[in-house]
């Protein structure tokens, strides 16, 4: 390292360090003060990525629960001890994908059931 240098870089870190404190303190120009608007329209996008996201939550619910029925309709229909072991691992496999999701819909409060009946899922 050259050591000539080293007052240079004090320096230039300084003001990058005085430069970031001023943004989040809430000093600095003007025109960096007067920008609500992107934040004013950060809750739209918000509310569209969560309405997208509750969506496919309630689509990847759907689907888990096809897939647990299936794999129950599997069991009932194995012959040997082969399938049967694999039924029965496939149906765990299959209710723990599903409460997971239920668990994640409950944590991010997405009222599944509701739409679940509208898509008519429940039958």
């Amino acid at each position: 390292m050259d050591w000539k240098r080293l007052p240079d870089l004090r320096r230039k870190i300084s003001s990058i360090r005085e430069a970031v404190i001023g943004r989040i303190g809430g000093g600095g120009s003007a025109e960096a003060r007067a920008q609500p608007e992107p934040q004013a329209a950060q809750p739209q996008a918000d509310r569209q990525l969560t309405s997208q996201s509750a969506q496919a939550l309630i689509r990847d619910i759907r689907e888990a629960h096809r897939d647990w029925v299936n794999a129950h309709r599997h069991f009932e229909y194995a012959a040997g001890f082969d399938q049967i072991d694999y039924a029965i691992y496939a149906i765990e496999a299959a209710e723990k994908r599903y409460e997971m999701l239920l668990r994640q819909a409950k944590k991010l409060n997405v009222h599944w059931r509701i739409e679940w009946e509208k898509g008519a899922g429940a039958g």
